[in-house]
């Protein structure tokens, strides 16, 4: 699970990969974000998606309200691996800081599957 910061842009980096799993190694793909809340009416911003050019994107988003959330992630109208992710937005960041975990939350795009 991702922990990030209410009122406070966060970017997670996310990387494509063809449907047998090998990393896309050029950008272009047709990228799509959702940040919705799990409990609550406020569904936050993604402030930007850049296409990185090497099958990467970064993604940067916020929150401001403190909660679960989800982040769904699709290529070309498919979901990828793992999307929704799962978020937590913490009210302070040192409250974000004690349980984040590595801010990268890719594990691919496999289309077709």
């Amino acid at each position: 699970m991702h922990v990030a910061t209410r009122r406070e842009r966060t970017s997670v980096l996310v990387t494509a990969c063809d449907a047998l799993g090998h990393r896309c190694p050029v950008g272009g793909a047709e990228l799509a974000v959702a940040l919705a809340p799990c409990a609550h009416c406020h569904y936050g911003a993604v402030h930007a998606v850049l296409d990185r050019g090497d099958g990467t994107y970064l993604i940067s988003y916020s929150a401001e309200i403190s909660g679960r959330y989800s982040l769904a992630v699709t290529i070309h109208g498919e979901h990828i691996n793992g999307s929704p992710f799962r978020l937590v937005v913490a009210s302070s960041s040192d409250e974000a800081a004690v349980s984040s975990p590595p801010r990268r939350l890719s594990r691919g795009s496999q289309p077709g599957r």
